[in-house]
């Protein structure tokens, strides 16, 4: 039939094209722990999409729920929180697109099963119901809410089942639950479509597509289940953001539901009448006993007797009841049976027609929901459910085997409880079949059923007590059952035969691997194929160019390279690389730096002790000396002489202190007259103070300074506020900034009587308790003041605060960011501040050598430890290293500019203090540094690199971290703010790090002692320094905009007076900013609290007042809460709010707990204040249009935000960093930003007569000092002379060229004009954008990865001068830069904005030391939105499985070519002897399975000729291991080349000289070949499943879009590799399951953990023709009969056993046979090099594509690198790395590379007066020439060919080997020349262009003069 409502299939097909999915880490970079909801349908498809479940002619219900378990406990294990929800009118769109129409009641049963199995397990988990209140949902919708769901409705796991997902019951459990996003099918087919399927698949998808288009309507983000891909700790998968669209009408989607039934043909017949049901509810309850499977088949086969609409056969009947029998006696793995083939006909039409009656049937009963609830409340507890319900299998083997079943005799425990089935089955049916039972002859009695006497047979009709079969049964003989079944045997049964090993023995892995027993075949090496004769030359034979010997060193046998000559070039590069980093450090120092100069304590004797310690932010290699301290003895201070040296210093230390107290009087005396009494206005006269107060050191002026404040303030109380009662509200800040002012006169030392009564006063006047005198205060004798303080006159009156407005709630509610935050301080003599209790720990802990891992907020004070562990390094010795690992490159810059103005230190060779090391570049020399500042990639490559085993043993992101915590052999110094899991990740670091093996500190540098294990240190600090206050804001509200023309014209900033905004500033001020209580962003199911959520104080009166309002009399607010002087000292400090905000949490999780408690009303309370519904899914106010690619085009969205900043601008809340997570989105920001500030200057100029008068007067004195020839005395009254014009240095002054100040964020006063051109001037030369730069004239900055590092780092400097008061950044900005702000806001939603991402942006406002307070806004997103944001989880850190294949060759690479140095051997046992290698499996020991995956990688290793017998790398190794970051791209390079696929496409070269330059046709041709087998395995992208392939390729467009396939040879040779690798690991899993897993029955399900044992039985219970059974294979998939032969990789890696631990990532496999479409994006770029191209016809977003063509660029310099160093020093010539270096410079570093070299030319006349500092001392970088001779990069000065010598003398065979191989890196360089070509003029600038074009046309031959 025709599908119908074609109109709306292609409306939804057409709509959902125009989406851009992208693919991300569900748990990483998008939801974390935030729960999120699958649509279980969806989750049904994926599951019945297994072809291996057996649906045909079998029914295996246990085994597909199996398949669903595995996916949740996917998801469960990498730490996601998820809800299931089902449909009735989605429950046809779990069949599979290949099901056969015949069966697809099956899946509709099996179904059901999973869904009452599931609802099952969520009753058991859960314990609580949490609140359905607010947001709009009455307490009558809490009972539909609850009655449309199927479990409690607590956040943890839950199975929900509604009619519709367009029901109101839906739609009120997502705004209770508010889910993250929502996981759904899209329909789309993944496998073949029958033509009788296509009308079901297209109606499918109509309902897919029709539901994800309702829920992005309602503002739900989507993401795609059928793309989940689990790699590693990852969930990726395609998301959509959620977009505002139309839903289309929910009866339609009804009628398609029905136009699916009728499709199917699957009616729930037979009908029955509900008395019926009511029978067998009543049935369920009294028979708890039975598990809930066998009454159900019980009821229905009742059911079906006593309707008689369907003929039931008894036969059948009985059999089933026995195959319900032994499927509880007999094992898993026991009921792997043969599939049953039958021939078609009559009987086997009866035999699935009894199988199909019976599910109809089920599923009418499972669908009344008193019978399914009944049925699952009666048998809770009893079993497991409906998971084992049928075993198609195991019933029809039992038809198929009447014969040896009827002798076979059963154990009593068998016959016994077949006789209960029998007994209940007669007893509701009426049908006597107790002569069935397993004593007599099945066959017997199958063949006498005819003639059963007493009760009929079903089908059979009586009449008047007359039996009258039906007429077409009347001929129907039982005897003929069984005659057209056979037994047949499995095809998929293991024939193969076990891989054998090949030999393998290495000194230091053999005692690793001693446990493991495998069979050794050392004949099996001689049976391998031979090598080629290219492998048999790289093997036996170095190919040292003979020319470049004089080059080379011997050392140790080997020849080394040596260094060349630094060219002049670099070195100019780092003097001005040098001269920036100066120029940072100064930025960052805030002028001049002063760095301490720092002595080792005792340089006798050299350190011996190298240790490193690694950091999220820090790893510490500390110095294993422990300098013995001079004893220095102490004076003689007897006699008469030292008393009268000791009077004398005592004497004028006292005169000097006099003299310096009379110069601060004289001072402050001098500021009130000259400048305070000056002050216009009393609020100008207090920010004077506060200047005056900051700079003064002397104490009793200061104390003085502040009663002035304080008096001062109280005028401004008195004059402004204290007019009526309705203005001090108001002004409660000033009340609060002199409490301030006055505990802070209290806490000194200088109190005098006099400033105390005075204080005194003040208060009384307030109407406030005065506040208590000091334990330590003085005489009462009095102290005259310095100058006599304005004390106001205590005859005022109407100067009091309020009424019943006691001291301690006026400190709560508004002194909360003046209270006294320290935390338990001590002094400590270690630092230069008074550290707290936990800061404290972290000192003593790094005293004691320990590690220590800290867990702290933003701003709480952890970055002094890194900088105290680096002090305490380079005071000990000069040896020690100290490594700082940052997450990027920015912040590498930061720290070590950092470091250049903390510290100095003198060496006596070329040692340095510091040192940097990426992949763009290097300063200095890593490896001759006491610190090292790195990124985690550059570290785990100088822990693996054999050139540094023996110079310095030191102790991605993702698994290099692992990796790195795994192989340092060193303490380590871990510093984070968010992570959800600290004990378990401290766990982990404990186990890591007990098996480090150091020299023990403490002892002097010769001793041998040796200490095991490292003890690690959590300390968990929860509370920032500074608040952060959270707001939303509302552009709609307030009528005050700083637009005019009807909101089109910015009509500049208001002019704030000086002082108009005093203390910290208030948001609550301007309307549209809305408050937000952070516990009214918690969800009313919520039933705990986050573990960072903090309240200040102003939040804990706000809460303590709210649930006094809402109490009841069963949940009342404790009495104790009150904020009285009975909790509160007089005054309370920051430590005392933390204790009531505790108390106040306790009592607010135990009302979280019931549903019963007032939660639902004190949400509501709290929420009142705020204008924006939470419950409103729509987006906020949108008023920009969205274009198919998602480009804004909005301008009034960005007025808004000019709004906001002026609001901002006018509360006195700048700076602020404005935060985007898209690139574009930054960009199209700052330049409408920028255009809206300058049209509103020119509508300013052209119609302000104010500002054309001063144009005109700046104009007229232009020319009278243009017509002044030279200055001099004019007469007094000639005009002439501009000096005499009024005001004339203020003309002199005025730019009316410059943006005008109320067009500007910029403060001026904090850059001088000079400096501002100065930095303009280098963005120019950078050929930075002009927008950019106007941007920053008006103090509007933008910062993200994808701009000039020019521009970066001109913006942070700016930016902390405060030049800068507006940034746009993305998140990079906020990892750790130091850019302090007021204020954050999030501007617009995104997928990027992720719960980690907002906790790490929303920290960098209200920095310590900076501002007292931070504020949070949020712009342009929905308030339910900001709430699930600040009601999220804190990330948790999970665990990889970090032994991949590569890691093992780089090992042994390591060892070998380190001469199994100490440090090799120490990094593989440290690595290798892990009982728990990756966080989250510490549970359990893993150490066995990591043993056989590390034997078993050897092995492929082996058979790929990467590895001999000993362990020694060969051949090609050392390209495959530095592609390690491609893996598995690098091994089918490898393979690639032994096989000789490039060889042959590259032998159309004429010659293998690279000189010789090739035909345009050939090199084209060679470089396509090339790159489209490169695209397969580097950077592939795959299309999402299910993309219309043929409509891309019809695409317009100049790029091919769809990747071609390999070519045959090189496909043929990936197959051949697969397979290999395939059956190595296949063996692995044999192996470990044999040795290690047998005794352990496969019988959990993995997610609900539910078993699977058989009943015991007093004698075995078998079946004489079960298969035999699995090892490898779960028991699971095994009920469809599959053995231990796993056909592919995905075969093997989702139904091995749950126990064995398996990752993708581990093993080297690309799939080509798997109809995967690429996109064809690297292929396409070579083409036309077009990145607007990709963007348009590839779908890359233009931000990303600029990093996809890099990386691709640095895989192709690495293999030319690697190949080039294979010609030059051999197969074991390693990557150095300097190496490293040559390949960053260009490639990753891009416009960092033109930019260096414009910095050459550009900035030597810049540097020619900067003074040359090469002192190692100052961190100067160094050359090449200083590296060790270990690691040197190639000397590419000479430009003449070296191809000749590479081929040295040798055989003709291998001669032509080496050619043909010299071909292939011809080859590849051609490729690389020719991509890079066109990667570069991508980010080219103008001037490069312009260049190269010249160049083209003027090229001359050179001439050598």
């Amino acid at each position: 039939m025709d599908p119908p409502h074609d109109g709306v299939t292609r409306k939804l097909e057409s709509w959902f094209s125009t989406l851009l999915p992208i693919r991300m880490d569900v748990v990483g970079d998008f939801a974390g722990r935030e729960l999120f909801v699958i649509e279980g349908d969806s989750l049904l498809r994926i599951a019945f999409s297994d072809e291996r479940i057996d649906m045909g002619e079998g029914l295996q219900v246990l085994h597909s729920v199996y398949v669903v378990e595995r996916f949740l406990h996917n998801l469960e294990s990498r730490g996601c929180r998820f809800h299931v929800t089902f449909f009735e009118l989605h429950q046809n769109l779990c069949i599979p697109e290949y099901a056969h129409r015949d069966n697809c009641y099956k899946y509709q049963l099996a179904r059901a099963c999973i869904i009452q199995h599931l609802r099952r397990y969520s009753e058991t988990t859960s314990t609580h119901r949490a609140h359905v209140s607010g947001d709009g949902v009455s307490g009558e919708d809490q009972q539909t809410v609850r009655s449309g769901s199927t479990a409690s409705t607590d956040l943890e796991f839950q199975v929900h089942v509604f009619q519709s997902p367009y029901s109101r019951e839906f739609d009120l459990y997502l705004k209770a639950i508010r889910p993250y996003f929502i996981l759904t099918h899209d329909g789309s087919a993944l496998n073949q479509i029958d033509s009788e399927n296509l009308s079901r698949v297209t109606m499918q998808k109509k309902m897919f597509l029709g539901f994800i288009r309702h829920a992005m309507a309602i503002n739900y983000t989507i993401g795609l289940i059928h793309e989940v891909d689990f790699q590693n700790s990852k969930v990726f998968t395609m998301i959509i953001r959620a977009s505002v669209a139309n839903a289309l009408p929910a009866n339609a989607f009804s009628q398609f539901s029905e136009s699916l039934s009728q499709e199917l043909q699957t009616p729930l017949e037979p009908t029955f009448k509900d008395d019926n049901i009511h029978d067998l509810v009543r049935s369920v309850n009294i028979k708890p006993k039975l598990d809930a499977s066998t009454l159900l088949h019980l009821h229905s086969l009742a059911v079906l007797i006593n309707e008689k609409t369907v003929k039931i056969s008894p036969v059948h009947v009985t059999l089933f009841l026995l195959h319900l029998t032994l499927k509880r006696f007999l094992s898993l793995s026991q009921r792997r049976i043969s599939g049953i083939r039958m021939s078609r006909g009559s009987v086997i039409a009866a035999a699935d027609g009894f199988m199909r009656s019976l599910a109809l049937c089920q599923l009418k009963l499972l669908s009344n929901t008193s019978y399914s609830n009944s049925l699952l409340t009666a048998t809770s507890g009893v079993d497991s459910g409906l998971a084992d319900h049928i075993d198609g299998r195991l019933w029809k083997y039992l038809l198929a085997n009447r014969s040896s079943i009827q002798n076979k005799a059963f154990p009593s425990e068998v016959s016994a409880y077949y006789a209960t089935l029998v007994e209940v089955f007669q007893s509701d049916s009426g049908l006597d079949v107790s002569h069935f039972c397993l004593q007599d002859s099945l066959s017997s009695s199958l063949n006498s059923c005819s003639q059963m006497p007493h009760k009929p047979c079903v089908g059979e009709q009586l009449h008047e007590g007359k039996k009258r079969p039906h007429k077409e049964e009347q001929e129907f003989d039982f005897s003929d059952l069984f005659s057209d079944l056979f037994l047949c045997d499995d095809t998929t049964d293991d024939t193969r035969q076990s891989l054998r090993v090949l030999p393998f023995s290495n000194p230091v892995f053999n005692k690793h691997l001693s446990c493991i027993q495998l069979a050794i075949d050392a004949e099996l090496t001689a049976q391998m194929a031979a090598p080629s004769p290219l492998e048999k030359a790289l093997y036996e034979t170095h190919w040292h160019s003979t020319k470049r010997l004089d080059e080379m060193r011997l050392k140790g046998g080997k020849l080394i390279r040596i260094a060349p000559k630094p060219k002049w070039w670099q070195l100019k590069g780092d003097q001005v690389f040098r001269a920036k980093m100066l120029r940072y450090a100064k930025n960052l120092a805030g002028g001049e730096i002063n760095p301490e100069v720092i002595v080792v304590q005792n340089q006798s004797g050299k350190a011996a002790r190298n240790q490193a310690s690694v950091t999220n932010n820090v790893q510490q290699t500390k110095s294993n000396t422990s300098a013995k301290t001079s004893k220095v003895k102490p004076s003689n201070p007897g006699g008469t002489q030292g008393v009268k040296a000791e009077q004398i210093r005592a004497a004028n230390e006292q005169r000097m202190s006099m003299k310096n107290h009379q110069r601060a009087a004289a001072a402050w005396k001098s500021f009130y007259r000259d400048i305070c009494m000056r002050c216009e206005t009393r609020r100008g006269m207090v920010v004077a103070l506060s200047g005056f107060i900051t700079k003064s050191k002397d104490e009793g002026v200061t104390i003085e300074a502040r009663l002035f404040r304080c008096c001062v303030l109280f005028e401004i109380w008195k004059e402004e506020y204290c007019v009526s009662d309705v203005n001090k509200r108001s002004g409660y800040n000033v009340i609060a900034l002199i409490f301030h002012e006055a505990r802070l006169i209290l806490s000194s030392s200088n109190l005098t009587v006099n400033i105390k009564d005075s204080l005194d006063t003040i208060f009384t006047l307030l109407g406030l308790t005065p506040l208590p005198s000091p334990k330590s205060f003085p005489s009462p004798g009095k102290v005259a003041f310095i100058l006599s303080p304005p004390i106001p006159s205590k005859a005022l009156t109407n100067t009091q605060v309020g009424k019943n407005f006691s001291l301690h709630e006026f400190q709560l509610q508004y002194c909360g960011p003046y209270m006294e935050r320290n935390l338990d301080p001590e002094d400590d003599t270690r630092v230069k501040f008074k550290p707290d209790a936990w800061q404290i720990k972290v000192l003593d802990a790094l005293d004691e050598d320990k590690s220590v891992f800290v867990v702290a907020p933003t701003s709480a004070g952890k970055t002094f430890i890194a900088y105290y562990a680096m002090e305490k390094i380079l005071r000990a010795d000069n040896d020690g290293i100290l490594v700082y690992v940052a997450p990027t490159k920015a912040l590498v810059n930061q720290i070590a500019a950092e470091v250049q103005s903390r510290f100095d230190k003198k060496y006596k060779d070329s040692h340095t203090v510091w040192a940097i090391h990426t992949r763009d570049y290097r300063v200095n020399n890593p490896q001759k540094c006491q610190i090292l500042v790195t990124v985690p990639h550059i570290l785990q490559i100088m822990l693996l690199s054999p050139a540094l085993a023996s110079t310095w043993s030191p102790g991605e992101d993702g698994i290099v971290w692992e990796q790195i915590l795994l192989l340092a052999p060193c303490p380590i110094i871990a510093l984070s703010a968010t992570v959800g899991n600290p004990v378990q990740f401290h766990r982990w670091l404990q186990i890591t790090q007990s098996s480090i093996v150091r020299q023990k500190p403490g002892k002097r540098s010769n001793s041998k002692e040796i200490v095991q294990g490292v003890a690690v240190e959590l300390i968990h600090h929860r509370h920032r320094y500074n608040d952060l206050r959270k707001f939303y804001y509302n552009e709609a509200i307030g009528s005050d905009s700083n637009f005019i023309d009807d909101g089109t014209i910015f009509g500049g900033l208001e002019k704030v007076p000086v002082g108009a905004h005093i203390g910290v500033p208030n948001l609550d001020d301007i309307p549209r900013f809305q408050f937000i209580h952070p516990v009214a962003a918690l969800s009313e199911f919520d039933d705990h609290l986050p573990d960072d959520l903090v309240l200040e104080s102003r939040d804990c009166y706000t809460l303590w007042r709210a649930m006094v309002k809402v109490q009841n009399a069963k949940y009342p607010v404790p009495k104790d809460l009150e904020p009285t002087s009975a909790r509160f000292p007089e005054i309370i400090n920051k430590v005392d709010v933390i204790k009531w905000e505790e108390a106040l949490k306790c009592v607010l999780r135990a009302w979280m707990r019931d549903r019963d408690s007032p939660m639902g009303k004190l949400l509501d309370l709290l929420r009142s204040k705020t204008k924006a519904k939470p419950d409103d899914r729509s987006e906020p106010k949108q008023k920009q249009k969205n274009d198919p690619k998602g480009k804004k085009n909005d301008s009034l969205h960005c007025e808004d935000t000019v709004q906001l900043l002026s609001d901002l601008h006018k509360l006195n809340a700048l700076p602020a960093l404005l935060f985007m997570y898209d690139r574009q989105g930054c960009d199209y920001l700052c330049k409408r930003l920028v255009r809206i500030l300058e049209k509103g200057e020119d509508h300013y100029r052209q119609t302000n007569p104010e500002w054309k008068r001063k144009v005109e007067e700046k104009q007229s004195f232009d020319k009278i000092k243009k017509r002044m020839k030279a200055p001099k005395k004019i007469a007094a009254g000639d005009i002439e002379d501009p000096r005499d014009i009024p005001d004339a240095s203020s003309m002199d002054h005025f730019d009316p060229s410059q943006p005008i100040q109320e067009f500007t964020f910029a403060d001026r006063s904090k850059c001088s004009k000079e400096e501002l051109r100065e930095e303009i001037q280098g963005l120019m030369r950078a050929e930075i954008p002009e927008v950019f730069v106007r941007a920053l004239q008006r103090g509007i900055g933008i910062h993200h990865a994808g701009i000039s590092r020019s521009l970066r780092e001109c913006v942070e400097r700016l930016f902390r001068r405060g030049f800068l008061r507006a940034v746009i950044a993305t998140g990079t900005l906020s990892l750790g830069i130091n850019m302090p702000c007021a204020t954050v806001v999030f501007v617009t939603d995104d997928l990027y904005l992720t719960p980690l991402n907002y906790r790490q942006a929303s920290g960098r406002a209200g920095r310590r030391g900076f501002d007292l307070l931070g504020n949070v806004v949020f712009h342009e997103i929905a308030l339910h939105r900001a709430y699930r944001l600040m009601n999220s989880h804190l990330p948790s850190l999970t665990g990889h499985f970090p032994t991949s294949t590569t890691l093992i060759l780089r090992l042994f690479i390591l060892l070998y070519a380190s001469g199994n140095s100490d440090h090799a051997v120490t990094s593989i046992n440290a690595l290798l002897s892990q009982n728990r290698i990756s966080v989250g499996l510490e549970h359990g020991s893993f150490n066995q399975q990591v043993m056989h995956h590390v034997r078993f990688s050897i092995e492929y290793l082996r058979r790929t000729n990467l590895l001999s017998a000993s362990g020694v790398p060969i051949n090609f190794a050392n390209c495959v291991a530095n592609l390690y970051y491609t893996e598995p791209g690098n091994f089918m390079l490898n393979a690639l080349l032994r096989a000789g696929v490039f060889h042959k496409i590259c032998d159309r070269f004429s010659t293998a000289r690279l000189s010789v330059t090739e035909s345009e046709s050939v090199k084209d041709a060679v470089n396509k070949e090339l790159i489209v087998i490169l695209a397969h395995f580097f950077g592939r992208m795959p299309f999402k499943r299910g993309t219309n392939v043929e409509e891309l390729l019809q695409s317009r467009s100049s790029s091919t879009v769809v990747l071609r396939e390999l070519p045959q040879e090189a496909l043929e040779v990936i197959r051949e590799h697969n397979q290999l690798t395939l059956d190595i690991f296949i063996n692995y899993v044999k192996t470990f399951a044999e040795q290690h897993c047998a005794s352990v029955p496969d019988d959990t399900l993995p997610y609900t953990g539910v078993r699977f044992s058989p009943i015991a039985a007093s004698t075995p219970v078998d079946l004489d023709n079960s298969l035999p059974l699995c090892t490898a294979r779960s028991s699971f998939v095994s009920l469809s009969g599959h053995s231990d032969n796993f056909v592919s990789l995905d075969d093997l890696l989702t139904s091995c056993r749950g126990d064995i631990l398996l990752e993708s990532s581990g093993i080297p496999y690309v799939p080509v046979d798997d109809n995967t479409k690429l996109n064809a994006y690297l292929y396409d770029f070579f083409l036309h090099g077009s990145a607007a191209e990709l963007d348009k016809a590839n779908g890359i977003p233009r931000s990303n594509v600029w990093f996809l063509l890099n990386d691709f660029s640095m895989v192709l310099a690495t293999i030319v690198t690697c190949l080039r160093n294979l010609f030059m020093y051999g197969p074991d010539g390693d990557m150095k790395l300097a190496d490293v270096d040559q390949l960053g410079r260009g490639f990753e570093g891009a416009g960092d590379e033109l930019e260096a070299k414009r910095d050459v030319m550009t900035g030597a006349d810049e540097n020619n007066g900067t003074k040359n500092t090469s002192s190692r001392a100052k961190g100067g970088p160094s050359t090449e020439g200083e590296v060790s001779e270990e690691e040197f990069s190639d000397d590419n000065s000479d430009d003449s060919d070296d191809s000749e010598y590479y081929l040295g003398e040798s055989t003709s065979e291998e001669s032509n080997e080496r050619e043909r191989l010299l071909k292939v890196l011809k080859g590849f360089v051609g490729l690389q020349e020719a991509f890079n070509e066109k990667f570069k003029a991508m980010w080219a600038t103008k001037s490069d262009r312009v260049n190269k074009a010249g160049e083209k046309r003027n090229k001359r031959p050179k001439v050598r003069i």
